[in-house]
């Protein structure tokens, strides 16, 4: 029971009601130091009249909040390895008094937060006060947890300084998901059974790849990219965990004249792809012989494909990219369209490319790399669609990535030199 301080110059323990009339009665709770934080106590009032027998009425309840709450400004951050990322924390003070305090935060184990503990000055009830804080990226790939705890509160009161509990005060924390450079984990979390199998146990859990531009989800039954965001974590493709189809699919003829199959990507089939992982670059053998590497860099995804040995890709082989988020604000540039921005060449090196721009869904332009032949882009009633054919070589390359789009040149330029 919570102990009742009675603010209406009423007797303590009674209220006098007439016939017909009402009363307001205000009053304040003296909550103990001892209170459990989380909880929520119900006050009732005990109603007798000459006529009927004592009643309870129900007339609100006191939740106990803890003194600071705490909170990252932001989802995650992902980072380049040997980068510094500026972010925020966010204190509340939820009470009805003042309250000052003193929070301790812990970085990654290569990437360390400054300051790593900070003071916050005397809050008003309801305020909020952000606190600037800086990751330093180590030259490693890390993967971890950023996590901010209150360590000592304070109420604050004319009297003087009331200091709370400490298992009071450490109710107040929060953490921040943290990639460094380019980091691959598996979440089970999405692990959805696939209707089109009678195997009850073929569950396909996620990889999820991080990178500083990007973070893109692969099937761990089909290799397929699912998700694919941007640097500002706008979410550019989302597929149907439970489809076969996925991101990107490449093509060709593998019989006779017109036998067409998927060699990767959406096969009608629901037949698993052999895939391992490389660190972060996924291997991939199609039932036909053919060889795919996905490699995760920190600026882009890079698909090369290799034809069976000693054969070369038929002229119907061909990629398509469908299901691209499409926004009003669409356009895009073609690296052989007359119209294309002035000092981009029809080709970097032996790589077309186009780009994707959006600026009303976000600042940053997707482009598309691919060997010899221009990517056509399209805005369809599904999405953005991006398609390719013809090329009689043994090996194919796809670059995918994003940039502001005064910086997509150069970044296809990095491309076409690392080849």
């Amino acid at each position: 029971m919570l102990p009742l301080n009675w603010k209406a110059g009423l007797s303590p323990t009674e209220i006098g009601l007439a016939a017909g009339r009402s009363t307001t009665v205000r009053f304040a709770v003296d909550v103990p130091a001892t209170a459990k934080v989380g909880t929520t106590h119900r006050l009732a009032l005990a109603v007798e009249s000459q006529r009927h027998s004592q009643a309870f009425l129900p007339v609100g309840g006191v939740a106990i909040s803890p003194p600071l709450v705490v909170r990252f400004d932001g989802e995650s951050v992902r980072m380049g390895a040997g980068a510094n990322q500026p972010v925020r924390l966010l204190v509340t003070n939820p009470t009805g008094s003042p309250v000052c305090g003193r929070i301790r935060i812990a970085g990654l184990p290569q990437t360390p937060v400054e300051p790593a503990e900070v003071e916050i000055p005397s809050l008003p009830p309801g305020a909020t006060h952000t606190c600037g804080l800086t990751l330093r990226g180590g030259s490693r790939n890390e993967l971890g947890e950023v996590r901010a705890h209150v360590v000592a509160a304070e109420l604050v009161r004319p009297s003087g300084a009331v200091p709370l509990p400490a298992e009071t005060a450490a109710f107040g924390t929060a953490s921040l998901p943290v990639s460094v450079g380019v980091t691959r984990a598996e979440d089970v979390r999405h692990k959805l059974p696939f209707p089109q199998s009678n195997d009850e146990r073929a569950y396909s859990p996620v990889w999820i790849v991080r990178a500083p531009a990007y973070e893109i989800w692969f099937s761990q039954r089909f290799g397929l990219g699912r998700t694919l965001l941007d640097a500002s974590n706008h979410s550019w493709y989302a597929w149907a965990w439970g489809s076969i189809s996925g991101l990107c699919e490449f093509w060709r003829e593998v019989g006779g004249r017109g036998d067409y199959r998927c060699i990767f990507g959406g096969d009608p089939d629901c037949r698993p792809k052999q895939m391992t992982w490389r660190d972060t670059t996924l291997e991939c053998a199609s039932p036909y012989g053919d060889q795919i590497t996905v490699e995760c860099t920190e600026r882009h995804v890079h698909w090369h494909v290799r034809a069976p040995t000693g054969k070369l890709f038929p002229r119907g082989f061909g990629m398509r990219l469908h299901g691209l988020f499409g926004h009003p604000s669409f356009s895009v540039t073609h690296s052989d369209a007359a119209d294309r921005p002035a000092g981009w060449p029809a080709k970097v090196g032996d790589l077309a490319y186009c780009c994707i721009h959006q600026p009303g869904f976000s600042r940053e332009c997707v482009w598309i790399a691919t060997t010899d032949v221009v990517p056509r882009c399209t805005m369809t009633d599904r999405g953005i669609s991006v398609e390719w054919h013809g090329l009689t070589k043994t090996t194919f390359d796809m670059y995918i990535g994003f940039a502001p789009e005064a910086e997509v040149l150069s970044r296809i330029q990095e491309v076409a030199g690392e080849k």
